[in-house]
């Protein structure tokens, strides 16, 4: 059975199916229901970051503090967009001297990105940003609590992470 708890924000079309189709409904019932919260409190809320730049481009600049060095198209990729567009974003980035762009010396067809000085200082103050808003919006939560958003945090990104290894 359905829990009907689960708010019906979509309309997503309901089965007659099996139980594991209904548990896979619930599942994009739930997702499709948290999405637009996550997205308004904890992606960058506008209200808490001056925003200086697109939140695409914010989040290039976090992957690249992380990964140091990477392919437009990876970057693209983890960053869900089209080629075109992380170019767009990556010529923004490009001209206020974030980053730098290159081809690579073994592969002539692919371009790496990887962060400059005024990159990695603006990556460092979006993430101070985006973790200050992490601990107003968490700092209502006991320990216990923390501890279980972190295990089911965790578990969900897991699972996750293997439909998407299944998928490819």
């Amino acid at each position: 059975m359905i829990d009907k708890r689960i708010p019906k924000v979509y309309n997503l079309e309901k089965g007659g199916g099996t139980l594991k189709e209904e548990k896979i409904e619930k599942l994009a019932r739930l997702i499709y229901s948290a999405m637009p919260q996550l997205r308004r409190d904890y992606i960058a809320p506008p209200h808490k970051i001056d925003e200086k730049l697109p939140r695409h481009a914010i989040f290039c600049l976090l992957i690249l503090k992380k990964m140091k060095k990477i392919s437009m198209s990876e970057l693209a990729d983890r960053l869900g967009v089209s080629n075109q567009q992380m170019t767009r974003i990556v010529n923004d980035l490009e001209n206020r001297g974030a980053l730098l762009r290159e081809t690579d010396e073994k592969n002539r067809r692919q371009v790496n990105v990887s962060l400059l000085p005024d990159g990695e200082e603006l990556a460092m103050y979006y993430a101070k940003q985006a973790m200050d808003i992490f601990r107003e919006k968490f700092s209502g939560l006991n320990e216990d609590e923390l501890d279980a958003l972190s295990y089911h945090l965790s578990e969900c990104f897991r699972l996750i992470q293997k439909t998407e290894n299944k998928n490819r």
